[in-house]
């Protein structure tokens, strides 16, 4: 599953960058651009995520071991999408991120709380 959402985030990413030459808008406020989205490194802390981003609309834990920020993106042309910065909860330091549509409309509360 990991492989697909970082498939979807290299396929996402491309066509963003190519029709990215026009002058973009800043997303709105609680919302995360896909140029923000490229500033994501690995091995960076869910602290500096959030300083970066803000409080994330959801906080998923995977049975696989790993968690997730998700925060909303700016919107597309053909769907609205979703953010999931992934974390390693051992070391608590970023192993991928990748944008999904946003095929859950139910996720707007942080599941954390």
């Amino acid at each position: 599953m990991l492989k697909t959402r970082n498939i979807v985030f290299a396929v996402l990413t491309s066509l963003c960058i190519s029709s990215s030459f026009a002058a973009a808008p800043k997303p709105a406020p609680g919302f995360v651009s896909l140029k923000q989205a490229q500033q994501i490194q690995a091995g960076q802390s869910k602290d500096e995520v959030i300083q970066m981003f803000g409080k994330p609309v959801a906080t998923p834990k995977w049975s696989n071991g790993t968690s997730s920020l998700v925060y909303k993106t700016e919107d597309t042309a053909a769907f609205k999408a979703l953010l999931y910065v992934d974390f390693d909860t051992k070391t608590g330091s970023v192993i991928s991120s990748v944008i999904r549509p946003d095929d859950n409309s139910g996720m707007g509360s942080d599941s954390s709380e």
